[in-house]
């Protein structure tokens, strides 16, 4: 138990993946040609391929790096890399045909498995590209094309036009700057398959020109982390620099810079290069093809330009962002595959009919929680994932209760249990491939002293339907067995989940990890104060921020919570696991159980947990089967059969 075969990741080269469709104007140009080559007197074919960056500037025009435009390619035949030049041929009748762009886009593997459903990302063909004439392809000088789209992209929350700045721009030097895209965790490795953001600094031109002496930093940006470790990398290419302004109020993305090369992936002392906008923005004022009397430009708050050639509608929402980036994904990233192999997805399907308008209409609902494998045939989790009543539309307040029809013969017909899973994506839609293991549940049976409003006893208990075999992939999750664990705080704690990134955003598909702080319950007492808690069965965690000098205690304690890492909508009855040297080794205990918290990440409002170790002789009952037997589950304290402090069968020491 409490075995995991990976180490847990919690930062992915300096970045993390982005919240799905959080840089909406970033673009994917893909880069596929086939050709045939002769060898040995037989005709053989053989396709390459590549993966560049760009950015929406208006609903049909790509900025990117002119060194995206492919001249000349190899590969490898028979241990030999053969040199050949692109040329249009019969499978690629002009060189516009070997590329196409894809928008709206997030997870990139269905793109290079050559699935045609890739919704809700858009593939679009190219009509035509220009580089820059002055395009030095040694040394990367000008190093800016642009693509015309064969059609004009529909803006909406997943598709949006970046913000250019103005030829006055001036670019702040040591400044927070955000880079996103598909190219290589690690030099010379293959792409990403999720899209990756990462913060990075923009640095002075001095300093730069002692690394690149033959740069020009009127038409160049140097940015990156002194000490290595953040960056972009092959793939990358083309790519946004972006940093972050507010025009009446809202938060919009500006685009400073195109990701041109740089030496290695994040070494030291090494920023990578960038085509500097600014220095750019006649050439592609002059490049437009469309009529450019649409163009409207949005307020001068700061120093803003929209992007040519749209309408009011698309300038004015140019660089909006409606999911927020998350560098850290609230603290956290995603998981190394299969790292938790005690996590337990549920899922919740309920079905049933409504009258409207005097006709009979079909209504679904899905809502999924999260649970720890206990035994082969165990799931603990909380007691409010147990749905008792639902509303019967997404903007209605009618409640209606959860009861058996004909869709759902039972309660426990309703839940489904998915153990081994990394992605849920395919699971919601109905398709299970190993190593994952889909159950049914036998019983779900929430403490009866569960208090809905409050969150107290917030514990309940899955039984399967059957046993589950242990291998790499599902393994059961320790236990505390020390009454009142635990005994110690300030210490690291950690969260699993497919919760949301924030609370206004969907859920990730892939398990995400967040590393947090378990506090102390009176360094907690004061931040839900109109909520009844209790310590002895409750935990406190959340992101540990910096120490205040503040004069009131409590102040003091509440400066503490920093913000920025947490759990969220979807985490609830996930683990809270604190790290053990059980045996000579060690290993992660199952300490609490995701409850609630206030918002997702916010500043002094750390997470509520169910602290597991008050409830081992509840959990003991219904693991030996006798839990029908006793009417009143309740902590028992000084009595003939449980003295206080007392560890035995039915007894945890409270």
């Amino acid at each position: 138990c409490g075995i995991t075969f990976q180490q847990t990741n919690v930062r992915i080269v300096g970045g993390t993946e982005a919240v799905p469709h959080s840089w909406p104007s970033l673009a994917l140009i893909f880069f596929n040609y086939t050709f045939n080559f002769d060898y040995m007197g037989k005709s053989n074919k053989k396709t390459v391929s590549s993966t560049c960056g760009g950015t929406l500037i208006d609903r049909s025009r790509i900025i990117t790096a002119a060194h995206c435009f492919v001249k000349d390619a190899s590969f490898s035949f028979n241990g030999t890399n053969i040199p050949i030049t692109v040329r249009p041929n019969i499978y690629h009748p002009t060189y516009t045909s070997m590329y196409t762009v894809y928008l709206g886009l997030h997870n990139l593997s269905s793109v290079l498995n050559g699935h045609l459903n890739i919704f809700p990302a858009v593939a679009v063909s190219i009509k035509k590209f220009e580089m820059h004439p002055n395009f030095d392809s040694n040394y990367l000088l000008n190093d800016i094309a642009i693509i015309e789209l064969v059609n004009g992209m529909i803006l909406n929350e997943r598709i949006q036009t970046a913000c250019l700045p103005e030829p006055s721009f001036d670019l702040k030097i040591n400044k927070p700057a955000w880079v996103a895209g598909w190219g290589s965790l690690k030099s010379g490795k293959s792409p990403s398959s999720t899209l990756q953001n990462v913060k990075l600094t923009i640095y002075n031109a001095s300093y730069c020109h002692k690394i690149y002496f033959e740069k020009n930093w009127t038409t160049q940006i140097c940015a990156g982390e002194y000490t290595g470790g953040k960056d972009t990398c092959q793939g990358d290419s083309g790519g946004p620099l972006m940093i972050k302004q507010l025009v009446n109020g809202v938060e919009r993305s500006v685009l400073v810079g195109i990701i041109s090369y740089g030496f290695s992936c994040a070494a030291p002392k090494y920023p990578a290069i960038y085509t500097r906008i600014s220095a750019f923005l006649d050439w592609i004022n002059s490049s437009q093809l469309d009529d450019p009397t649409q163009t409207t430009k949005i307020p001068k708050e700061i120093p803003i330009l929209p992007a040519v050639n749209c309408n009011k509608s698309s300038c004015k929402k140019c660089g909006l962002r409606f999911s927020k980036p998350s560098f850290r994904i609230y603290g956290g990233a995603e998981a190394n595959p299969y790292s938790w192999p005690s996590m337990a997805l549920i899922v919740f399907n309920y079905k049933f009919n409504v009258k409207l308008d005097q006709q009979v209409a079909e209504v679904s609902k899905q809502y999924t929680c999260c649970g720890s494998l206990i035994d082969n045939q165990t799931i603990l989790t909380a007691a409010s994932c147990y749905i008792r009543q639902i509303k019967t539309f997404e903007s209605g307040s009618e409640l209606i209760p959860v009861r058996p029809n004909s869709f759902y013969p039972t309660i426990q017909s309703m839940y489904t249990v998915y153990l081994g899973v990394h992605d849920k994506k395919s699971i919601l839609a109905g398709i299970v491939q190993p190593p994952v293991v889909k159950l049914g549940i036998k019983s779900f049976r929430t403490h009866p002293n569960f208090n809905s409003t409050t969150f107290l006893n917030d514990i309940g208990i899955i039984k399967l339907s059957r046993p589950v075999q242990f291998d790499q992939y599902i393994q059961p999750a320790c236990l505390p067995k020390i009454p009142g664990y635990p005994k110690r705080f300030n210490r690291p704690s950690w969260a699993v989940g497919w919760g949301s990134g924030s609370s206004d955003s969907v859920m990730f598909n892939r398990l995400q990890n967040v590393k947090l702080v378990l506090y102390k319950s009176n360094m907690c007492n004061g931040v839900y104060p109109d909520v009844e808690k209790n310590w002895n069965r409750q935990l406190c965690s959340g992101d540990f921020g910096k120490f205040k000098n503040r004069p009131n205690l409590m102040d003091i304690f509440k400066g503490f919570f920093k913000g920025g890492k947490d759990t969220c909508d979807g985490d609830s009855g996930g683990p809270l696991y604190l790290r053990e040297r059980v045996d000579g080794e060690f290993k992660y205990l199952l300490a609490g159980i995701t409850s609630y918290g206030d918002g997702c990440g916010l500043p002094e409002k750390p997470g509520i947990y169910t602290k597991v170790s008050s409830y081992l002789r509840w959990i003991r009952i219904f693991l030996s089967g006798t839990h029908n037997r006793f009417s009143n589950l309740g902590p028992r304290r000084n009595s003939k059969k449980c003295g206080y402090g007392k560890v035995g069968k039915y007894c945890d020491g409270n």
